[in-house]
């Protein structure tokens, strides 16, 4: 039997940004939203803010508030990563636990259906509903801010019986005019976008993940700009790249939630850079 969720002001939202499952250990950013307040545990010293991030969950529960999470429940992602990389980290245990924790993506599964909606969840949930989160920072980490307090948002829909799922009667849903999906090349910047971005296809036909978030970097800073969008846009993009590819790329996480910084990645940057050069000179 399904159990009903708790009230609102009764429970507080967590979510963390880490290296993408299959190629390290590394959190970037650990995240609580909790009484309308976004709390943000990230920096130089990873195990500093693991630690912070641990005492005020902790704090939390001790309260009686109960954390509500998306898919931590794994060994590669949740309580059980965060303890073995802080040990990784400093030789040392620390203790982490959600006591009456709720998997809201697994409580949706089962009320709705393995068929609610369809992959990447959590966004195509957000934007059936049309939600945006609403990020507490600028920079880099606005994806991760939003994110965050989308669970939120969609936490209040169900409480409210107003979420929308695939599977929702079309009669429920607002009548709209389809929209067209925006193809990759319109998102690029030059006189001949068509030629470019077949190029550009044929280029980095096999790369995926952080490879193609450098491919996208390189494009952006190139003198003159390559290619335009927004913070709105990123999974437009995403979706226009894999059609346009017809390949794997990488998941949108991999792509858009690695925490990329130019200082670190100057190298990297600069070869994607002469791939494209090399890609224009043939145009």
């Amino acid at each position: 039997m399904l159990t009903p969720l708790p009230s609102y002001r009764s429970v507080f939202f967590i979510h963390y940004s880490c290296d993408n499952f299959d190629e390290g250990t590394q959190i970037f950013c650990l995240g609580i939203y909790a009484k309308d307040e976004v709390q943000e545990f990230c920096g130089e010293n990873e195990a500093e803010f693991i630690e912070a991030y641990c005492h005020r969950l902790t704090q939390l529960c001790a309260e009686g508030l109960i954390p509500i999470h998306w898919n931590q429940n794994r060994p590669a992602y949740g309580a059980a990563h965060i303890c073995s990389r802080y040990k990784e980290l400093t030789g040392k245990d620390i203790e982490l636990r959600y006591p009456n924790n709720i998997n809201l993506a697994g409580w949706l599964i089962e009320k709705y259906g393995d068929d609610y909606i369809s992959h990447p969840r959590l966004d195509n949930l957000a934007e059936l509903n049309n939600l945006r989160g609403q990020s507490a920072e600028n920079g880099s980490r606005t994806f991760f801010s939003n994110r965050l307090i989308l669970l939120s948002k969609i936490y209040c829909k169900e409480l409210n019986n107003k979420l929308k799922t695939a599977t929702t009667p079309l009669s429920l849903h607002p009548s709209k005019p389809a929209k067209k999906e925006k193809e990759f090349p319109a998102f690029l910047v030059h006189q001949q976008r068509l030629k470019l971005a077949e190029g550009l296809k044929a280029e980095f036909s096999t790369e995926k993940g952080k490879a193609i978030r450098l491919m996208i970097e390189a494009l952006k800073d190139h003198t003159p700009t390559l290619i335009a969008y927004g913070d709105r846009e990123k999974m437009a993009l995403y979706k226009a790249l894999k059609n346009y590819f017809s390949c794997n790329i990488g998941s949108y996480n991999s792509i858009f939630q690695y925490e990329y910084y130019p200082e670190c990645n100057q190298e990297s940057l600069e070869l994607a850079t002469a791939r494209i050069d090399r890609i224009l000179l043939h145009l």
